[in-house]
């Protein structure tokens, strides 16, 4: 399965690091974009790293759903099969994404 998680931060340096580390602890193979509101803290420093994600730097700050289809867009671009949306104050369990896929795949 070809997995993209995509997160929207804007000024997130206090929770980043913890976010990408969960996601990256995860049992299932991911790829990661995150678009970037315009921030004006330590947020794209924090990003960079972080080997393998895809940063997208907005110029101005668009907005969360905004944010969220260019970095949607983006992912489905690369012919992906599940986009994943997570906060930037948020975590992953490490089966989260695993369990998520095997759901639906069972109903569907």
């Amino acid at each position: 399965m070809n997995v993209t998680v995509v997160i929207v931060t804007y000024n997130g340096e206090q929770w980043l690091a913890d976010c990408l580390k969960s996601v990256y602890a995860s049992t299932q193979p991911i790829n990661v974009v995150v678009v970037d509101n315009f921030s004006t803290d330590n947020t794209c420093d924090i990003i960079k790293r972080f080997s393998g994600v895809k940063l997208i730097p907005l110029n101005e700050n668009f907005g969360f759903g905004y944010a969220n289809n260019v970095g949607i867009s983006y992912a489905l671009a690369q012919d992906i099969d599940y986009v994943f949306l997570l906060n930037q104050d948020a975590y992953l369990e490490e089966t989260t994404i695993e369990k998520l896929i095997k759901i639906h795949q069972k109903h569907t």
